[in-house]
């Protein structure tokens, strides 16, 4: 286990130091010349580990602990002399100045500091040696036939293997669940149909049973088919190290009438966020799926928040323990259900959609070896997605999976469920290549099921370096794929997808998390503490730290003292009691503050120290500005500064040549001389008219831009032609341009019309609902590569489908009509191509498809009003949409009565019934009716 960790820490140094020697920089020469001969060795090092013992001798163990440390050590040594060469570190430029004296105190710096690099080289160099003996005396040997791994290349254009996607993305497409859904969905609606008192009365069911059999899953499969029909619902996590203030924060986030309800300053204390949740549920027909139970502390705590209302309310609660789930079910309604591990036929349903996509696409020759395969893996779903995805990896031949069969049989040979999980987990770990184990270990810094979006995930890991350079590609592409990657393996699940299929976030199993903290922790790659107490950390050198939710006044200080000078990664998760100083992290390459909201502006007067930092977040914190020491963070890649007070960036920000990714508010006003960070890829978020009409011309020479946010917000006082016209010049100068998107106030959005040429390389384009257009724009035809369009319009009229029709990449068009349209809407044949999925947004939804129109569409989305529909007429017919799977449809019902509601859903219904495809239908109406007769039989939910 250890040469494979070891692997995650050696692959990036090795692969940062050839990269070094490559460079033809003269700067470098210097560099070059001491790294070399580390390099050789460590190489001859590294070629070792694949045959090395396993860590249970004692000796080999020391071993491979001084290697990794030495490793570590080395690359501190090369970030050094980055910085020093490169000219980056602040501290050793020459000083300015023409006299003699000044000429000579900076030749002697520069001495002084070659001096010690030198020391520390020839140190650097003993230890080198000295763990080079120490492999000969425990006599590790190299296997010269031995291949490097055949994964250490990974694809770089790696996108999620529509499998997976067809496991994750539809919930009830997950095989082997749909029995036990079903079971829990008439459990839930029991009673419903009586009249008394005691069956309108709340009732919860508790999913009981051990990690990994499923139970989120299930969870999440009967809250999305029946969660439609309820008042409210909500779903949260509460995990075994529950915070309770931010469970009750997150329920009431979700329940909320208002949204301007929630207690942004946090002064809400347990009992003020109890009774807020309280009033939001009282009235309601409410809906809760609570996640992971670990303690009877927890529920006695949240069921404070949840009142005993006679709505037919439900309650649905997940954990691996059976007290927990008797505590849940007090009331002799309420239902303890003990989910059971996979039938070997549903096993085989799983297994092979993972594979092949399909339940019965296994070959006849791999037939035998699978099912045992799937017998060791004893119906656990996490289990069987793990291996099935690993094989997935590797060719569909008999001798292979014998070879991982065999693997999994010593693994699971007498041991408990938790140790075949892990031994099946590590199976997977060893097989990834080293760039990916450093990615998969990194995730240990995020607390448990947190949700982890996947931009900020692919910064962070291009900040630390894992991303290995591709010619041609960028880094956040690679990133990216790296992402997919680990999903396609089912290291991580995804758990939101985009338009394109590609997921935007993901979440880690509580499993496969333990099973990551374990290996960082013991490999002294990242600790996390929230998860373990300081005592039990014996490391003295901490290069990653995450602090999450813990008492950080008691433990905080203490840590840092020893490892400040080392560390390389700091996030902190929560507030912290004391906030240390930035002047010993030198070699700080991301500092995660988001969130911290007791982090103010004195805690950045020495934030020029950190002359490494590639990736700052301080999102959501008290932070209105930044010192003029920011200039010293040359390597500075990623700076987040949305949420906070900082109104205005400094002149000399743009000098900061490196920095790719900002992400900042509206209200910040960019400084002249913007145009110079030709590194910029995304700006998000940027104010046409608070910014000097000098910045908005400057925007077009970023000429490296893929994704551009703006905001929108014109004044009707001023003559904004002019800015206008210098804007729209500037979109079209930026060439590379992919992603453009619209936020701003309820205006017309009338810059795009002095947008005369199209941008061609766009594939994403969307405006938010405050925003519209009058028109959709001629040149919206002419982009090849436009793929995404989500837009409001003054009116939706059919020429506006006559212009996109014909688009050859859409796969994703979202109308919203501002005014009832005065046209009957028709689809026409042979248009919207590749079209994947489809919404309109208007009160009037007269819509019609002709055949052969929008042939691949699988999702169909339409909100109306039911008056309107009324009033203009209501017909709905979808039988030409021949690959539909998803019919959502959202009703306005307010000032209609229960008998117009029931006629346009029983329309709808009929609609969806006698499509040949029979799509999942989801009907959700909203609004006051004009009375209440009636209301009970219209609003009864349908399942």
């Amino acid at each position: 286990m250890a040469d494979s960790a070891l692997s995650a820490v050696m692959g990036p140094l090795l692969s940062k130091m050839q990269i070094m020697v490559e460079n033809e920089s003269a700067q470098l020469r210097e560099v070059k010349r001491r790294i070399t001969s580390l390099q050789a060795e460590l190489e001859a090092i590294r070629q070792f580990l694949p045959k090395a013992p396993e860590v249970d001798d004692p000796q080999t163990k020391v071993w491979m602990t001084e290697l990794r440390e030495l490793s570590y050590d080395i690359e501190d040594y090369v970030d050094k002399l980055m910085v020093n060469y490169a000219g980056s570190n602040p501290g050793f430029k020459p000083r300015r100045g023409k006299g003699l004296m000044a000429r000579t105190r900076s030749l002697l710096n520069r001495a002084r500091t070659n001096r010690r690099i030198d020391r520390e080289l020839e140190e650097l160099k003993g230890r080198v040696s000295q763990v080079s003996k120490q492999r000969d005396r425990l006599r590790l040997r190299a296997d010269p036939a031995a291949a490097p791994p055949a994964s250490d290349k990974i694809d770089g254009g790696a996108s999620v293997d529509p499998r997976i996607q067809a496991l994750f993305a539809e919930a009830s497409r997950f095989e082997g669940m749909d029995g036990p859904r079903d079971e829990l969905i008439d459990l839930l609606k029991e009673e419903e149909e009586e009249s008394s008192e005691s069956a309108a009365r709340l009732k919860v069911v508790s999913i009981v049973g051990f990690g990994g059999l499923g139970k989120t899953t299930l969870a999440k499969q009967v809250f999305g088919a029946i969660g439609p029909q309820f008042d409210c619902q909500a779903c949260v996590s509460v995990t075994q190290s529950y915070n309770t203030r931010g469970i009750l924060t997150e329920l009431l986030r979700q329940v909320q009438i208002q949204e301007d309800t929630i207690d942004e300053e946090g002064k809400w204390d347990e009992r003020d966020l109890v009774n807020k949740i309280r009033e939001s549920l009282q009235n309601r027909r409410y809906l809760l799926v609570l996640d992971d139970i670990w303690s009877l502390e927890s529920w006695e705590i949240i069921k404070l928040a949840l009142p005993m209302n006679s709505l037919c309310s439900r309650i649905i609660t997940t954990t691996r323990v059976q007290r927990v789930a008797q505590s849940c079910c007090s009331h002799w309604n309420d239902v303890i259900y003990e989910i059971r591990p996979l039938s070997m036929h549903d096993s085989r349903r799983l297994f092979n959609t993972r594979i092949y996509g399909s339940e019965d696409s296994c070959p006849p020759d791999l037939v035998e070896v699978s099912d045992n395969i799937l017998k060791k893996c004893a119906g656990v779903p996490l289990a069987i997605i793990t291996i099935a995805s690993l094989l997935a990896t590797k060719g569909h031949t008999k001798e292979q999976w014998l070879k991982v069969g065999d693997s999994v049989g010593i693994s699971f040979a007498g041991s408990t469920t938790l140790e075949n999980m892990r031994h099946t987990l590590y199976l997977s770990y060893s097989d990834l290549p080293y760039h990916l184990r450093s990615c998969f270990l990194y995730l240990s810094v995020f607390p448990e099921d947190h949700v982890i979006t996947r931009d900020r995930l692919v910064m962070r890991w291009i900040a630390e370096g894992f991303i290995v350079e591709e010619p041609g590609r960028n880094p956040k592409e690679l990133g990216e794929s790296y992402f997919n990657e680990l999903i396609n393996r089912s290291m991580i699940q995804p758990v939101h997808f985009g338009y394109d299929g590609q997921p935007e976030d993901c979440r880690v199993h509580d499993l496969v998390r333990d099973f990551i903290v374990s290996m960082s922790t013991e490999e002294n790659f990242a600790i996390s503490l929230g998860d373990q107490e300081p005592a039990s950390i014996s490391h003295n050198r901490i290069r990653r730290l995450a602090l999450n939710n813990i008492n950080e006044k008691q433990h905080f200080p203490d840590l840092v003292s020893q490892s400040q000078s080392h560390m390389r990664s700091l996030t902190v998760f929560g507030s912290l009691g004391s906030i240390p100083s930035l002047q010993n992290f030198s070699l700080l390459r991301v500092l995660d503050l988001e969130d911290c909201q007791n982090l103010g502006n004195q805690h950045f007067k020495e934030i020029g120290s950190l002359w490494q930092l590639r990736y700052l977040n301080i999102r959501h914190t008290r932070i209105s500005e930044l010192p003029d020491e920011i200039l010293a963070l040359k390597f500075l890649e990623t700076l987040d500064l949305r949420g906070t007070g900082v109104l205005e960036l400094q002149a000399n920000v743009v000098q900061l040549h490196k920095l790719a990714f900002l992400l900042c508010d509206n209200r910040l006003r960019l400084p002249e001389g913007i145009g110079s960070m030709k590194t910029l890829h995304l700006v998000s978020q940027f104010d046409v008219l608070r910014n000097k009409i000098a910045v908005v011309e400057e925007l077009g020479n970023l000429s490296n831009l893929t994704e551009l946010v703006i905001w929108w917000s014109p004044s009707v006082d001023s003559d904004n032609i002019g800015i206008y016209e210098r804007f729209a010049s500037s979109l079209y100068r930026l060439n590379k341009l992919q992603s453009l998107t619209i936020h701003g106030t309820d205006s017309s959005v009338d810059l795009l019309d002095h947008l005369y040429h199209p941008i061609q390389e766009l594939k994403k384009f969307k405006i938010n609902k405050d925003c519209y257009l009058r028109r959709i724009p001629k040149w919206f035809r002419s982009l090849p590569n436009l793929s995404y369009v989500c837009i409001d319009v003054k009116e939706v009229k059919n020429k506006d489908l006559q212009l996109l029709l014909s688009l050859p990449s859409l796969i994703h068009l979202s109308l919203t009509s501002r005014v009832v349209p005065t046209e009957h809407l028709a689809i026409r044949s042979n248009g919207f191509l590749v079209l994947r999925e489809f919404h309109l947004h208007s009160d009037w939804a007269n819509l019609t498809f002709e055949p052969e129109s929008m042939p691949k569409v699988e999702r169909l989305f339409l909100a109306f009003n039911v008056l309107a529909a009324e009033k203009y007429g209501f017909s709905i017919s979808i039988e030409n949409l021949k690959y539909l799977k998803k019919f959502d449809v959202r009703i306005n019902s307010e000032g209609a009565n229960a008998s117009q509601v029931k006629a346009v859903e029983d329309a709808i219904k009929n609609a969806a019934d006698n499509h040949p495809n029979s799509p999942i239908l989801s009907i959700l109406t909203l609004g006051n009716l004009v009375n209440n007769e009636g209301r009970d039989e219209a609003n009864k939910p349908v399942y």
